[in-house]
């Protein structure tokens, strides 16, 4: 590790995935090929353990909903290509909401070249901005409600950051809607509880002193209103078609 970076890493502050107090650094360089990971100052544990573990290590752990790896990710891990996770995850939402608009689209297997022609149908791009409004009134109610309700200041935009790194859960409803199964909408329900459930992990994590409580009505109220939301636009587009 060059000096530039040692600086950076000395210029931030980290948490100890473990207990989640401050500290100084995860680990020291002695500019000598040897790394000594450091121990928390308040719980004696390692501060982050997965600074030598690969990244499928941490995709599972993440997978698992652990405390340890949503910390990892949110505050010691620099976040790179956010909004390219963001966009594909737009685009996963919008391929699959455009599949289930399909009649008869969960009663055979799908073609190969299917998406690739999707992509040039008007449909997949109106499903995409139906997509971004939703996660907008999601991030937007979330937000608002902790901002409300927590006695500690959070800020916007770390919990905007986690909320949508904890929609990762909506690239898994793909495959199955690709294998074209019968049961692709209770897929989708899946997937929807599941990345209720991660975004309510990543508030955890990011504001400790909010009730589990208050980050469980706060999500589901969130994507309530963004359910809502949609409903009322398509409703809108369906009643100007006519």
């Amino acid at each position: 590790m060059n000096n530039q970076s040692n600086l950076e890493m000395n210029a931030r502050e980290y948490k100890c995935i473990s207990c989640g107090n401050n500290n100084d650094q995860l680990y020291r360089d002695f500019n000598s090929g040897i790394i000594k990971i450091e121990h928390c100052k308040h719980c004696q544990k390692v501060v982050d353990k997965y600074i030598e573990s690969e990244p499928v290590i941490i995709c599972l752990d993440a997978l698992l909903l652990k405390q340890q790896a949503f910390r990892h990710v949110l505050y010691n891990r620099q976040s790179q290509g956010q909004w390219k996770l963001v966009a594909i995850l737009l685009l996963c939402d919008a391929f699959t909401k455009l599949l289930l608009q399909r009649p008869n689209s969960g009663e055979s297997r799908l073609r190969p070249d299917y998406m690739i022609y999707s992509a040039l149908e008007w449909g997949l791009y109106q499903n995409f901005s139906l997509a971004l409004i939703e996660l907008l009134s999601t991030v937007s109610i979330i937000i608002l409600c902790i901002m409300m309700v927590s006695s500690e200041k959070c800020r916007p935009g770390e919990l905007m950051h986690g909320i949508l790194l904890s929609n990762f859960g909506k690239i898994l409803v793909i495959p199955a809607v690709l294998w074209g199964t019968n049961y692709s909408l209770i897929y989708v329900s899946l997937s929807r509880v599941f990345v209720c459930a991660a975004n309510i992990q990543a508030i955890r994590v990011l504001s400790p002193s909010c009730h589990i409580s208050i980050c469980i009505t706060s999500v589901i109220l969130g994507h309530v209103v963004a359910t809502v939301t949609s409903i009322w636009i398509q409703n809108m587009f369906s009643q100007g078609q006519v």
